[in-house]
């Protein structure tokens, strides 16, 4: 397996990490009516804490995907563009 193919598994790993750590979140705002005082302080901290590791995960995984495709499409036209020469 090339590295490239890991990398691209590892962000599609990390995307989907990002989305389950999200919807978490979702279920820990669920649940935040249920509890009281200092129990419904921290679950909105922690609500919080996984709203952004989820989105940055996500946003992680997109933006570094993107860069690599792009890398790997400019590759492949400077290879055809060579051949045209």
């Amino acid at each position: 397996m090339s590295d490239k193919a890991r990398e691209k598994g590892r962000l599609a790993i990390y995307g989907l990490a990002g989305f389950y750590i999200l919807y978490m979140a979702y279920s820990i705002f669920k649940g935040i009516s249920d509890s009281a005082g200092l129990e419904q302080i921290a679950l909105l901290v922690a609500m919080v804490a996984f709203v952004i590791i989820g989105i940055g995960l996500v946003v992680f995984s997109l933006v570094r995907g993107y860069k690599i495709s792009k890398a790997d499409y400019d590759q492949e036209k400077n290879k055809e563009n060579e051949n045209n020469k």
